[in-house]
């Protein structure tokens, strides 16, 4: 009897959280129907990124609150909590809360909304829900949340320093980048579970990660580990290459960090709703307001749900460091592109010695993270013809460090211009051979014409 009143009571709280997420939900709705009543047409590039980054809107300042909610809301899915690096002591205000979560992830748990919490109140658990439902924190984001929770500590702790030589000494010592002792236990489990996942990716005809195109997921066989350049001359497509084997990643349940360091942001969310919409509705249409804003909305919509592992973000400035920070929370890493990097020059170094220490960088980031690395990377001008491995442009360590080197050549302009796609070098497997393939501009996607 005690049981089933247990069980009745559980249902009634969970058709109690489900009948607040769908109020929830609803009110958002209304918010964003007078938002754009007063406002008038919203900015897609600003609404989509604000969504998918949390970058361009103010940011909740208690970074430890919105921590514990992206735990909650993520760990069971996501499992967030295994890139997690962070002390019960940076807390200031949820240290029993997060002690609980360490507890709970150690013995194997499963938190969400329906984990009775200790430490945190049903009535707690819905205010959170009322604070930061729909502000768009994403899995991608919690590396960001906890940096900022430890350099509050660090903040903290440094109050009294009056010398600021050992501020800066205390902080590069306690910094959140610090990696953790690897167990060497847990290395050996993961790479047996890995090669059986492999063994089963192998016997359905490929191996690494999917991207849908047969010539990669067979011939070039993307996987973790390796650091991939497409390189081209300017206009080739690279970026819309890259953008498209992003998305086609996302959608395979990998973890994907886009970084646009050329592009507008406009621009890329634009390529990426023009990619993946499926109502026919072409790359000009986004770019000159020809979308009414209902469709608008609903495109933004299919577009987060769908594609929630791709995180896009715009740094202003991005470093092989600041990649390093976020790199253990993706499967995959598209950087576009290299030059747009900006690693300081170290003095009497030269251009081709700094993009060597970049490309040896992004070497040793797949290598320690597990992480496919993507890089856009120009090429010197080699007229009509394929471009081959002397063509690199700056650097002869981008054919050194990279594992596949992949050329994309147009063969005449138009709407739809076919490209040939040739894998130059792959370190584990195939080199030399080509595909063709169609670059559809008006709708930024890449089709292939030989399988």
């Amino acid at each position: 009897m005690a049981g089933d009143l247990t069980n009745i009571q559980a249902k009634s709280e969970a058709e109690d959280w489900q009948r607040r997420v769908e109020r929830r939900q609803k009110q958002a709705e209304i918010d964003l129907a007078e938002f754009e009543k007063r406002e008038g047409r919203i900015d897609l590039g600003a609404a989509v990124d604000g969504f998918l980054t949390g970058l361009d809107f103010d940011l909740p300042e208690n970074f430890e609150e919105i921590l514990i909610w992206a735990v909650i809301q993520y760990q069971e899915k996501h499992n967030v909590m295994k890139g997690i690096k962070l002390k019960i002591d940076d807390f200031l205000i949820y240290r029993k809360t997060w002690e609980e979560f360490q507890e709970l992830y150690d013995r194997g748990e499963v938190i969400n909304f329906m984990t009775r919490f200790k430490t945190i109140s049903r009535s707690k658990l819905a205010d959170l829900a009322k604070l930061y439902f729909g502000i768009g924190i994403t899995p991608g984001q919690v590396p960001y949340y906890c940096k900022m929770i430890r350099k509050d500590w660090i903040d903290r702790q440094v109050k009294s320093f009056t010398d600021q030589t050992l501020v800066d000494e205390f902080y590069d010592k306690h910094k959140y980048e610090e990696s953790m002792p690897v167990d060497p236990h847990e290395e050996m489990y993961d790479f047996f579970t890995e090669d059986d996942e492999r063994r089963e990716k192998i016997a359905k005809g490929y191996y690494g990660i999917e991207t849908g195109h047969s010539w990669f997921d067979t011939g070039v066989c993307l996987d973790k580990g390796q650091l991939v350049t497409i390189a081209g001359r300017p206009g080739h497509g690279k970026s819309t290459l890259a953008l498209d084997l992003a998305l086609r990643c996302a959608l395979n349940r990998q973890r994907v960090l886009f970084l646009n360091l050329e592009m507008s942001k406009g621009e890329v969310y634009r390529r990426a709703l023009a990619n993946t919409n499926l109502h026919e509705i072409t790359l000009n249409s986004l770019q000159y307001g020809k979308v009414n804003k209902q469709m608008m909305a609903k495109l933004g919509e299919e577009f987060l749900k769908k594609y929630e592992l791709l995180t896009i973000q715009n740094p202003r400035s991005c470093t092989t460091k600041t990649i390093m920070d976020i790199a253990h929370n993706y499967d995959v890493i598209v950087i576009d592109q290299l030059s747009c990097l900006r690693d300081d020059m170290r003095k009497n170094e030269t251009k081709t010695q700094h993009y060597g220490r970049i490309t040896r960088n992004l070497k040793t980031i797949v290598n320690d993270f597990n992480c496919a690395v993507l890089l856009c990377a120009q090429i010197n001008r080699a007229g009509a013809h394929m471009p081959s491995l002397v063509n690199l442009k700056d650097s002869g360590s981008i054919e050194e460090d990279s594992d596949v080197v992949i050329f994309i050549q147009q063969e005449e302009e138009g709407k739809n211009t076919n490209v040939v796609l040739k894998c130059a070098k792959n370190r584990n497997g195939k080199a030399g051979h080509e595909a063709k393939f169609c670059f559809w501009k008006e709708r930024s996607k890449f089709i292939e014409l030989t399988k």
